[in-house]
């Protein structure tokens, strides 16, 4: 079992010449379950996510997200191993904050858009070069 928390930062200035930064902070629990001598793993997640977007320190748009996710791997042979994720959002909710005006508007992403779904998928191979003649 792991307990996580992860931040990243991006900042920008856009063509425009306005300055923008979106800010993403996740927390999470996750579960490895795997068996000795069985050539695949599979890992449980349940975390928050936080996602900020700030344009010229006026404007904030924040997203929070309770998620619930899986991540597959499996090593058919010594030197490559495959895999996938999938990571779904289970309740999404954000805000919109004018700091010149001083409201903030909560914003259901089930009301605001009714029939969408947030998730991220991701898959992929990793392929060990010293073992790749054994």
């Amino acid at each position: 079992c792991t307990l996580m928390i992860d931040t990243k930062s991006y900042s920008a200035i856009t063509a425009a010449g306005a300055s923008q930064s979106e800010d993403f902070t996740e927390y999470a629990f996750i579960a490895d379950l795997f068996q000795k001598n069985v050539p695949y793993t599979i890992k449980l997640k349940l975390g928050y996510q936080q996602k900020v977007r700030t344009i010229q320190s006026v404007s904030i748009q924040s997203l929070n997200s309770v998620v619930l996710g899986t991540d597959i791997s499996a090593s058919p042979f010594e030197f490559l191993s495959i895999f996938i994720g999938l990571e779904s959002c289970l309740y999404t909710f954000g805000s919109l904050t004018d700091s010149v005006s001083g409201t903030t508007n909560l914003l259901s992403f089930s009301n605001e858009l009714p029939g969408s779904f947030l998730f991220n998928a991701t898959v992929g191979a990793s392929l060990d070069l010293d073992n790749l003649n054994n």
